[in-house]
């Protein structure tokens, strides 16, 4: 009887030098796994202890929903909002007062507010509408945000007047029709 190496193959046996080659190997790759294993665990926990210190100092949850509603729109906060407070005094635990009142704004700083027109910029070349600006009205975010939307506005709509200056003013042209069903083409139609 032929001597095979316990898998079922037509294969030369095992040597030593080579299973203490392939346990080598397996046994780094291993260790590299388990390397790349505590490393993923490392700012696991980083962002679980800065959660942690933030869930002392203001509820999480209220944490949470900021960064949620960071970059929504003004417009569609204030919906939202309008929503679940409605929804909340259905409930009978309406929400009982205004965060607006109760705590002072923060003034936005010169870096800040810099850093908010050029974002505005940014969306205002994309064709962004003034009424998806995510910050407060009357406040100098809302502002800054309004003034680079409006700049990269302007220039959003100059190059679409150069585009439809270079393409001019005729109506795109029409082929002769829908092709037959006996697959005969279309003859143009006489008026």
């Amino acid at each position: 009887m032929a001597q095979t190496n316990g898998a079922g193959h037509n294969q030369p046996p095992l040597t030593e030098d080579e299973f203490l080659a392939f346990l080598n190997r397996l046994e780094g790759a291993e260790s590299d796994l388990g390397a790349a294993v505590e490393a993923c665990k490392a700012p696991k926990k980083r962002v679980k202890e800065i959660r942690l210190e933030i869930g002392k100092r203001m509820p999480i949850v209220a944490f949470d929903r900021m960064r949620e509603d960071l970059y929504k729109p003004g417009s569609q906060r204030q919906a939202e909002d309008e929503h679940y407070r409605r929804a909340m005094a259905w409930m009978g635990k309406p929400v009982g007062y205004q965060t607006t009142l109760d705590f002072p704004a923060r003034e936005a700083g010169e870096a800040e507010l810099h850093r908010i027109d050029a974002e505005g910029y940014a969306v205002g070349l994309n064709g962004v509408q003034a009424d998806e600006n995510p910050y407060t009205p009357g406040e100098a975010r809302f502002a800054a945000w309004e003034n680079g939307r409006n700049r990269g506005h302007g220039e959003f709509l100059a190059e679409q007047q150069r585009l439809a200056a270079e393409l001019g003013d005729q109506p795109p042209k029409r082929g002769p029709g829908r092709p037959r069903k006996d697959g005969t083409p279309a003859q143009p139609r006489v008026h």
